[in-house]
């Protein structure tokens, strides 16, 4: 069995909605991310480009047919899961703030590499 992984990624939104609908009708699609179906109809036919809204229930609904596609926080969360372990406490703790918010970093000036003189 193919999986989504297994299949040639969309090139168009066209493309992703036709794959996230797999074999369900335009309209029962269309009912479950909450637009009409002549809207659905125009976005799988290219003539007009759908919200944000319908691009991210179509990533959504790719996402949970095939449970290999992490989204980002299910990606942060086995990062921190991976960083356990004493020898990795202070990279944790650093994963641990970005995700919380509580650690930014601020913009500057690349630090300069020392040179080993000969």
């Amino acid at each position: 069995m193919k999986t989504v992984i297994d299949q040639k990624w969309p090139e168009s939104v066209k493309e992703l909605i036709r794959l996230a609908r797999g074999g369900a009708s335009q309209k029962r699609f269309a009912e479950e991310i909450g637009v009409s179906q002549s809207s659905m109809s125009k976005y799988e036919a290219g003539n007009i480009n759908p919200p944000t809204l319908v691009i991210d229930a179509c990533l959504s609904k790719l996402r949970n047919k095939e449970k290999r596609i992490p989204n980002a926080s299910d990606l942060a969360k086995k990062l921190v899961n991976a960083l356990d372990g004493p020898e990795h406490v202070g990279m944790r703790r650093i994963v641990e703030q970005l995700l919380s918010g509580q650690f930014t970093v601020a913009p500057g000036r690349p630090r300069k590499q020392n040179r080993l003189s000969k």
